[in-house]
Formats: C-alpha cells, structure tokens, sequence
C-alpha cells in the first residue's frame, strides 16, 4: 500500500513539473518576439537560455532612440532596451546607456 501511494505521489509530482515547464516554454514561443532576435548577447548564436529567457523577460518593438531600420528588444521589468536588431550591418547591437553602440541609419528624432 505504501509503495502504491509513493508511485502516485511520484507520477503527480513529475506530471505538475513538466506541466509548469511546457507552460513557460510556450509562454516563451508565444513572445513576439522573432527567432533570429533572441541574441541577447550579439555572439552570433542563440542559446537554449537566451531563447527561453528572451521569451519570458523581453517585448518588441521599435527603437526608442528613433533609430531608423531598428527595432529593439527591451526587458518587459524596466522598459530598457538590450538588443538593437537592424536592417543593416550589423544587425546586433547591445544596447549601452539605453542607446545603441551604433545607429542604422540616421536618426529622424529630435533628441
């Protein structure tokens, strides 16, 4: 009898972890957020970590510096941008101080 309920305590257990994990894995497939863009780091490949944690923690959207040709991962926290993606090269580019280390093309904003 003991042995029966530690297998079905074990199999309930098991089966609400990989509940959570399939639902933060989707979750993370679901950001708007495209493949190719998830290079938090600009190395040039996107890891496992770098892509689950770009789905779950970052949005999309248009540069904020006005930049044009980019738009911008930003951390869904705090607003900041982490990762310019641009049309021109390079593509990537880390986001320093809340701008880019280089623009795309000239900016059109008044800042």
């Amino acid at each position: 009898m003991r042995r029966r309920i530690l297998i079905v305590v074990t199999v309930v257990f098991v089966s609400l972890a990989l509940g959570v994990f399939a639902y933060t894995v989707k979750a993370a497939r679901d950001n708007p957020i495209p493949n190719d863009a998830r290079d938090l780091d600009c190395d040039g490949s996107i890891s496992a970590f770098e892509w689950y944690t770009a789905g779950l923690n970052y949005g999309w959207r248009g540069a904020s510096d006005g930049t044009l040709g980019c738009m911008e991962v930003f951390s869904l926290k705090d607003g900041l941008p982490a990762v310019g993606v641009c049309q021109q090269s390079p593509r990537c580019r880390l986001a320093r101080q809340a701008r880019f280390t280089l623009n795309c093309l000239p900016s059109t904003s008044l800042h």
